[in-house]
């Protein structure tokens, strides 16, 4: 979450110095943002704050990447087991005391809540952050309607390397050790995989 504030604040620092180099209707326009702020932003800060905020996603994503694995494949496997059980007390209960451990459902509902959420707010931080990273990129481009044209050689010469910067980054992306992207599309694939699982199962169940 550090990451996300931190990429949201150099969005906003960005959108300060790009807004000061248009007029009014056009900063309105394409950064809802009129020029009131007298704040003085250096492009040359901006870049090395987007840097080394690059450079923090990537040594968290190092350090954690097989944190972030193993917590995934448990809320996982975690909410499969947990929504089989309650499928099972809910349709042949006389099989629960053969099939599963616990045998009440609030508990059930309780652990398949709890897996849902974990990865969920796992999955939803992680998307906040790249979209947040991504959205510098915008800013940036949207930076080329923004220059005056009597800005000075020096400013000219600030943006276009921020701009070369910003697009030569990688785009940022958090994964699980490398098996996986780590963003909403992972609570797709997870919803899709647990459904085909349990149909799978209930059908054995039934048998």
């Amino acid at each position: 979450m550090e990451v996300w504030v931190r990429f949201g604040e150099l969005n906003n620092c960005i959108t300060v110095a790009i807004a000061g180099r248009g007029g009014p209707r056009l900063s309105q326009l394409l950064l809802d943002r009129i020029r009131w702020d007298d704040r003085r932003v250096e492009l040359r800060q901006i870049r090395h704050a987007h840097a080394a905020l690059h450079r923090a996603a990537e040594l968290l994503q190092r350090h954690l990447g097989t944190t972030v694995a193993l917590t995934v494949a448990n809320a996982f496997w975690g909410g499969i087991y947990s929504s089989y059980g309650l499928l099972v007390l809910c349709t042949v209960p006389k099989r629960t005391h053969a099939s599963v451990i616990n045998r009440s459902v609030w508990l059930s509902l309780f652990w398949v809540s709890l897996n849902a959420v974990r990865l969920s707010v796992l999955a939803v931080c992680c998307s906040a952050t790249c979209d947040r990273a991504e959205g510098a990129l915008v800013l940036v481009q949207r930076s080329a309607a923004m220059t005056l044209a009597v800005e000075s050689h020096a400013g000219a010469a600030e943006l276009a390397a921020l701009q070369s910067q910003v697009a030569a980054t990688p785009r940022l992306a958090f994964t699980a050790a490398g098996f996986l992207t780590v963003d909403r599309r992972l609570l797709v694939t997870v919803l899709s995989a647990t459904v085909t699982y349990l149909v799978i199962l209930g059908q054995i169940a039934t048998l």
